[in-house]
């Protein structure tokens, strides 16, 4: 959320871009994101989570360091991309369904040993 927030400012204020391409490269932080959380979703119960999860945290880190350095605005366009898509597979795609496929699974566990 925050990079989505602060990246139109930084991209307007710091980076020379005018206010249109700014509100589509935002636009694209977005669709990485949205593209993110459902390929992950589907592929949730499919991989081995804490792995997923360490690879998504690295390269969203890498996608923030090249949105931060880039030498070449394709670069840092490309790095927003990059949070965008990794933050939505390890904080809302994955992360969030698996819990939800855990708790549920859970209490439908404990649901069955409940009943007389």
């Amino acid at each position: 959320m925050t990079a989505a927030q602060w990246s139109y400012t930084l991209l307007t204020l710091g980076r020379g871009f005018s206010e249109t391409n700014a509100g589509l490269v935002v636009g694209l932080f977005w669709g990485s994101l949205t593209i993110g959380r459902i390929g992950f979703g589907f592929m949730a119960n499919r991989v081995p989570l804490l792995k997923t999860l360490r690879i998504c945290i690295l390269m969203a880190a890498l996608g923030a360091l090249l949105l931060w350095l880039a030498p070449h605005p394709a670069l840092g366009v490309l790095g927003l991309m990059m949070i965008g898509f990794q933050i939505a597979a390890a904080g809302l795609g994955i992360c969030s369904n698996v819990a939800v496929v855990r708790a549920l699974s859970t209490f439908h566990e404990k649901a069955g040993r409940w009943r007389c």
